[in-house]
């Protein structure tokens, strides 16, 4: 048989090159996949990274919807590859197969964070990390992913529609106090930050950490009436005399006026 004649090759090169023609032979010409999967392994046993075995073995799989050697073959392809135009569809494909096939998501996230350092524009691998980011509630993610593709703008809209689907309390308030330190140091809209600030207080009544940094906005702002509210939660937290006694003259020349 072929079979027999090519193990009886003694020159190595000779037989991979005969392995090589009847994997060939075999993907053209017979109608089973098996079968030139079969020849285009051994072929790799030989040659284990050889460049045409690996693409034929790429389509094949797919035909036959094995999807971990489908994934496993399009990962040694990537370490051969160097041009962004030959990466781009290869990590393309691999994300949705790890998603869709295999719902390997946090594999998938690899690779579509490896994608947008090769594209940083592409639109299906932003969405997809932004997507995952989302389900995970993995707030570390998502801001890399505007800060490095996006705008603080959007990553503050983004945290700020993601306060309500919060269960915790204290998952909100960490949220929270995010959202304001980005308006306040990185958008420089102090202002902005009162209603995050104020959203806390709202689920925690005495936190003195929230009543601390709408003092000053509160002063900036001129809204006299909340000011008092916080300066006396401030006042309640207070420790040194020096702190008690500055909090009570502001105190009481807020009530004079």
């Amino acid at each position: 048989s072929s079979d027999l004649e090519v193990a009886l090759l003694e020159d190595e090169e000779e037989m991979a090159k005969r392995f090589v023609e009847l994997a060939q032979f075999a993907t053209e010409n017979i109608r089973k996949p098996a079968s030139a999967i079969e020849l285009w392994e051994d072929v790799l046993t030989i040659h284990d990274e050889l460049p045409e075995a690996l693409e034929q073995l790429e389509g094949l799989y797919e035909r036959e919807k094995d999807y971990p050697k489908l994934v496993d073959v399009i990962e040694r392809r990537l370490n051969q590859l160097t041009e962004p135009s030959d990466l781009i569809p290869l990590l393309d494909k691999l994300g949705l197969v790890l998603t869709a096939r295999l719902k390997d998501e946090s594999r998938a996230l690899g690779v579509w964070k490896r994608l947008l350092e090769v594209q940083p524009e592409h639109r299906k691998a932003q969405n997809e990390v932004r997507k995952r980011a989302l389900a995970e509630k993995d707030w570390e993610t998502l801001e890399w992913l505007y800060r490095s593709y996006g705008t603080i703008a959007e990553l503050v809209r983004t945290l700020d529609s993601q306060v309500k689907s919060l269960s915790q309390p204290a998952e909100k308030i960490k949220l929270l106090f995010t959202i304001s330190g980005l308006w306040q140091k990185e958008m420089e809209q102090p202002l902005r930050a009162i209603k995050s600030l104020e959203g806390i207080l709202a689920l925690d009544s005495r936190n003195v950490e929230a009543a601390k940094s709408l003092i000053p906005l509160y002063e900036m702002g001129q809204k006299w009436s909340p000011l008092a509210d916080v300066l006396e939660i401030a006042l309640g937290d207070a420790r040194e005399a020096s702190e008690r006694k500055e909090l009570l003259m502001r105190l009481s020349s807020l009530y004079e006026e």
